[in-house]
């Protein structure tokens, strides 16, 4: 994450600017060194694993392994994950009935001018 902010007018608006928009579909997973005591485990787990693209392999020294990573965009994270928060009952079910997630262009919606504004200027709410 690049920038984030956190406006409260009435309605919460919460923005985040990222690296990218999208990563990609695999990522390497490192697990323990080479001979290390945790090295069976690692192996076992990750040979039998459904997300595992390959075997595992050295590197460095290192057990590594391609694995089909789960979220490779942002707004499938949040979706899958909004509910699981931990932020009281009430604000869960508002959450539930009420979220709107906007991404790029779609984000520029009327009312929104001001913490937009902020949040692209990226002043201090102190220094306005």
């Amino acid at each position: 994450m690049v920038h984030s902010k956190y406006f409260d007018n009435n309605r919460t608006l919460i923005l985040f600017e990222l690296k990218l928009a999208k990563l990609p579909d695999m990522e390497t997973h490192y697990g323990p060194p080479v001979d290390h005591a945790n090295e069976n485990d690692f192996l076992a787990k990750w040979r039998a694993a459904s997300s595992a693209l390959d075997k595992p392999y050295q590197k460095d020294g290192r057990w590594v392994v391609d694995i089909k990573r789960e979220f490779t965009e942002p707004l499938d994270l949040v979706k899958v994950n909004i509910s699981h928060l931990n932020v009281g009952k009430h604000v869960t079910e508002t959450i539930k009935k009420k979220l709107e997630l906007h991404q790029n262009t779609n984000v520029i919606r009327i009312g929104y001018e001001k913490p937009l504004t902020q949040f692209l200027i990226r002043k201090n709410s102190w220094e306005y």
